[in-house]
Parts: structure tokens; C-alpha cells; sequence
């Protein structure tokens, strides 16, 4: 995940639970509100597109999912939601987190979010976080909020 984002911020501002090294970023609460309050205002504050980096345990991370939720839940827009397959997992079908796959589309039906392999440009990046952005109310009524937040994380066992 480190080198997709190394190779990709100046398309995007990485901001997510867990990507500072010495912990500083987990939110230490049980507060289920307060902690959907802090994801919004300090990860999510100002943007339009939510991109998830879709590795090999992505699914089983509850602050995954709360992510997902909170940026989902926006008002008055929820973001877009564009999930990006991390090269390290390449040639493989990495498990879903549950609130993206209720987002996707089945078959040639459209969805609210999209899914991908690692892009080859960074244009091609640039033109997908777009389409999430433009999808954030063209595609609104697919959204798909979910059920209840994930409240522990899986064990994941790579295949």
C-alpha cells in the first residue's frame, strides 16, 4: 500500500486510520458516535471521493468499514467510492470489505462504487477518481449504506 500512495500523491491526499507508523492516528474510544465524529473531521474533513487500497485482509478491518460508512453517510453528498486492487495482490481476488460489495455493481449493471486493478497511469487514476466524483449524485440512488458497523476486526489468513 505504501508504494501505490508514494507513487500516486500528487493525484490524490492519502488520509486514513492507521497509515501513521507511530499510532497517532487511532481514534482510542468505544464511542461508537465519537468515534464516526473524529473519522469525519480529521480523515475524511474535506473530501469529495473516498478511494479504498484493496489488499489481501482490507475486509477485516472494522475502521475499514467505519470508513466506509462515515464517508457513505455524508451530508448533504456522500462521497464517491472508488476501490483501487493494490498491485501486491495482483493476479488474485482479494475478499471485499461487505459495504463495498453492497456498492458495486452485478454484471453489466452499474453501481455506486467501482472496483479496479492498479491503474497503469496515473491519467487513468485521475479519470476514475472523477467518475467517482460525478457519481456521488448521478449514481445516488445505488448507494447502499449497509447494516451495522463492523465492530471487531477478522482474523485474516492470506491465501
Amino acid at each position: 500500500m505504501v508504494d501505490f500512495i508514494a507513487a500516486n500523491t500528487d493525484v490524490f491526499i492519502p488520509r486514513a486510520i492507521g497509515m501513521e507508523e507511530d499510532g497517532s492516528d487511532i481514534i482510542d474510544s468505544t464511542n461508537v458516535a465519537y468515534i464516526r465524529q473524529t473519522i469525519r473531521s480529521k480523515f475524511l474533513k474535506d473530501s469529495t471521493v473516498t478511494l479504498l487500497a484493496v489488499g489481501e485482509c482490507t475486509w477485516a478491518r472494522k475502521f475499514v468499514d467505519w470508513e466506509l460508512y462515515t464517508s457513505l453517510r455524508s451530508d448533504p453528498t456522500p462521497n464517491g467510492l472508488l476501490a483501487v486492487q493494490l498491485p501486491s495482490v495482483s493476479g488474485s481476488r482479494p475478499k471485499l470489505p461487505e459495504r463495498l460489495s453492497l456498492n458495486l455493481g452485478k454484471g453489466d449493471e452499474k453501481g455506486y462504487a467501482n472496483y479496479y486493478v492498479a491503474p497503469g497511469s496515473q491519467n487513468t487514476l485521475r479519470s476514475w477518481i472523477q467518475e467517482a466524483f460525478e457519481g456521488r449524485t448521478s449514481r445516488l440512488g445505488l448507494l447502499n449504506l449497509g447494516g451495522a458497523l463492523r465492530e471487531r476486526n477478522s482474523t485474516c489468513e492470506p491465501g
